[in-house]
């Protein structure tokens, strides 16, 4: 037992030292020291092993005159390492990327999933071609995991997907298809959790919530650096919040009024049968945005409700965590200045309290490197180096 307590305490020690660096070119040993509140022999005999290793490098400051011993500043070789990532959030287009350990995007493509193709068809094409790139990049990388982002929950007592908006998903155990299939580490989380991630990151707060609107709905808390997951990974699931449109049967859990019934991307693109249902996902949603812009006016009671819907689950999340940042993050806030009006009021009438008390309200332009840097950001978390 005392010599795991050991192992585990130079472990986190390792951790600390690197997480205190990871960003940063210009410490020293002392400042490094400073920084950790760890002795400054711990500190030299840590840098040591990594420098032995290749994880830390050593280098001279760029000063012309400096008056005495100059001593060394510790690099973190952050982009000898890589963190592969994929995104499958939607049905018909797959998300592929490589980051290094500064959660910077070296590479990142998508691929298109014809209907009928499985899970493992899926994981080995993205293998195939996240290889490729892997080639192309620095020689002796190392790559330290593989992440997924998925619209549907991580089950973490058995490890298999749970009420995922995307058929070919549920019941899978993703994680363990992903870890056989590249030979590393994997780590599986909901786009919710991940864009949380990724914000806490760019700018730590004490409490951010995430709300998630993209093919599903859902939530992502991050309370003092960790995220909130609850007994069995269930926490802040949205989807099935019964204050949605109380005529409609829910097609996964059989209910009524399930809100991801109504705000979900495609669920909306349905109620416009001159698109073409046929066409990928963001192929669709992008012709539904440029319909609701062009007929604005005579949408205008739809898009009130959406908003409103989009308000009150915003309102939920103020109101359940009582957060110093909201994000809302997804696809639906390419039409969100057509619902503003309608969120507003309900953000106004509902979260009052926390708007007086400068509650950050970030609206966030979609894009998928958010979901890529919360995977990059939580595999370096999980990295025993």
């Amino acid at each position: 037992m005392l010599v795991e307590d050991v192992v585990s305490i130079k472990q986190y020690n390792v951790k600390k030292l690197l997480t205190s660096i990871r960003f940063c070119d210009d410490m020293t040993k002392k400042d490094i020291s400073a920084h950790t509140s760890l002795s400054i022999a711990t500190i030299s005999n840590l840098c040591g092993e990594l420098v032995t290793k290749g994880i830390l490098a050593e280098g001279r400051p760029n000063m012309e005159m400096r008056v005495g011993r100059t001593p060394n500043l510790m690099k973190f070789q952050y982009d000898r390492y890589y963190v592969l990532a994929l995104d499958f959030q939607f049905a018909d287009i797959i998300g592929i990327s490589i980051l290094n350990l500064r959660n910077e995007i070296l590479f990142s493509d998508s691929f298109c999933v014809p209907s009928g193709v499985d899970a493992r068809e899926i994981i080995e094409t993205a293998k195939q071609r996240l290889e490729q790139e892997v080639a192309r990049l620095k020689p002796e990388s190392h790559v330290i995991g593989v992440g997924a982002s998925v619209p549907a929950i991580y089950d973490r007592t058995d490890e298999r997907i749970k009420c995922s908006s995307i058929a070919r998903y549920e019941g899978i155990p993703l994680k363990k298809m992903l870890g056989d299939a590249f030979d590393c580490p994997a780590y599986v989380d909901n786009c919710a959790n991940l864009r949380a991630i990724s914000a806490y990151a760019f700018q730590p707060a004490q409490s951010i919530v995430c709300l998630d609107v993209s093919q599903g709905v859902g939530g992502g808390i991050v309370l003092d650096g960790e995220v909130l997951r609850g007994k069995n990974g269930f926490a802040a699931e949205l989807a099935h919040i019964p204050i949605g449109d109380p005529a409609k049967r829910c097609p996964y859990c059989g209910g009524f009024g399930c809100v991801e019934n109504d705000l979900g991307v495609e669920n909306i693109v349905k109620q416009f049968p001159e698109i073409d249902q046929g066409l990928p996902l963001p192929e669709k949603w992008a012709l539904c945005v440029a319909h609701f812009n062009r007929h604005a006016d005579e949408l205008a009671p739809m898009l009130s409700n959406l908003g409103r819907l989009l308000g009150q689950v915003a309102s939920i999340l103020i109101d359940l965590f009582d957060p110093n940042r909201f994000c809302l993050t997804g696809y639906i806030t390419d039409i969100f200045p057509l619902l503003s009006s309608s969120f507003w009021a309900e953000i106004n009438l509902r979260a009052k309290e926390s708007l007086d008390r400068k509650l950050s309200i970030d609206i966030q332009e979609r894009s998928w490197s958010d979901v890529y840097i919360g995977i990059a950001d939580a595999m370096y978390h999980r990295w025993l180096p």
